[in-house]
């Protein structure tokens, strides 16, 4: 199992305090007409940056757990189920690196692409990010007991607020 940034932020530090849904949406309206800087797949999960890449003091970005699917125009192209492949059933890592740099470049697109609305629902948490050029990226929450769904990690404020049914909790970075 692929251990996302929440959990190795959730390992690192103890909880700190939480966030309340209206911080969490204040936080997110800032990435509000800005162009995505980097994507990438990771194992089955998304991370979308904003103001630099992976590493920059900069950055801020949404690191969406599975299930989520990717959608242009109206149509889905790829979801968390498709990059959810074993490398067990290949015949060479070469064969499984390929299948899998093939699929996520499905999102490639979504790199320069502004976001224009961010809604978290206030029941699952699930969220939407809708982009320019008719791309969505949707979570769905499919456990009641999920400890973190998704992360929002804001590296020049130093935290991430790990999101799920069951709250809003804020740690360190």
């Amino acid at each position: 199992m692929c251990y996302s940034t929440a959990q190795s932020c959730a390992l690192r530090r103890p909880p700190q305090n939480r966030m309340t849904f209206e911080e969490l949406n204040s936080e997110l309206s800032e990435l509000i007409g800005q162009a995505v800087s980097f994507k990438r797949v990771a194992a089955n999960s998304v991370i979308v940056y904003c103001f630099g890449g992976p590493g920059d003091a900069s950055v801020r970005s949404v690191f969406v757990d599975p299930p989520w699917r990717y959608e242009r125009e109206g149509k889905v192209v790829l979801g968390s189920y498709d990059v959810s492949m074993d490398e067990a059933e290949f015949d060479l890592e070469e064969q499984y690196l390929q299948a899998f740099h093939y699929l996520a470049s499905y999102m490639d697109d979504l790199v320069g692409a502004s976001l224009l609305k961010c809604r978290v629902h206030p029941l699952s948490f699930d969220i939407t990010m809708e982009f320019s050029g008719d791309r969505v990226s949707r979570s769905f929450v499919n456990s009641a007991f999920e400890e973190s769904a998704w992360t929002y990690r804001n590296f020049p404020k130093k935290f991430c607020a790990e999101v799920s049914p069951r709250g809003i909790v804020v740690r360190d970075l």
